[in-house]
């Protein structure tokens, strides 16, 4: 059985000499299906339709879910095979703070690509009416000893190759000590608070 770790994070946001968050944003993604049938078979599906996703309201606290289904008759004997895609714009989003500047979520814990030290990467965005909007981007690392322990588990002991460390990393050294989440061990992984504060010019 494969095994994710999975990490929640808790942000305090604070920003200064700015209005309340009024950021909106859509997207849209595919989610490839692909079948391996026999001739003698024959498909009939029904569309998964997710309607409209409010984060702020209506989905704040309860997940949008939504479900189809793919159904195939064949002759006895006949083998059949289909595959779902992971989808287009996975472990993206965005939500709006609280009227303290929070937000949480809940992720996988991340992997890593060449070149980089393993971090995830945020955004946070201020548009104030009347106002040039605000954006500020940056990432959180973590520490490399349970990068370590977490890197020795399925599934991401089948990646290849050799991890770029923190310290090896060409951003983390130009202030990334000041980005690493000190984690805290869960039943079901790791969780984490990172406040940041910013000063509108």
């Amino acid at each position: 059985m494969n095994r994710t770790a999975r990490i929640a994070l808790v942000f305090g946001g604070v920003v200064l000499g700015m209005a309340a968050p009024a950021f909106a944003q859509t997207a849209t993604a595919n989610l490839n299906i692909s079948a391996t049938v026999n001739k003698t078979c024959t498909i009939t599906t029904t569309p998964v339709a997710f309607g409209i996703y409010d984060p702020v309201v209506t989905n704040a606290s309860t997940p949008l879910d939504a479900t189809g289904t793919v159904v195939v008759t064949c002759t006895k004997g006949a083998g059949t095979r289909i595959d779902l895609g992971n989808g287009g714009n996975f472990l993206r989003g965005f939500q709006r703070t609280d009227t303290n500047g929070k937000a949480s979520f809940t992720t996988v814990y991340p992997g890593w690509y060449e070149g980089r030290a393993v971090h995830i990467h945020f955004k946070i965005r201020s548009p104030a009416q009347g106002a040039r909007a605000q954006e500020f981007t940056s990432q959180l690392y973590f520490d490399e000893s349970i990068n370590d322990q977490v890197f020795k588990q399925a599934p991401y002991n089948s990646k290849r190759g050799r991890r770029v460390t923190n310290d090896g990393d060409f951003l983390f050294r130009r202030g990334g000590k000041e980005l690493l989440l000190t984690l805290a061990k869960t039943a079901q992984g790791y969780t984490a608070k990172f406040d940041i504060g910013l000063q509108s010019s």
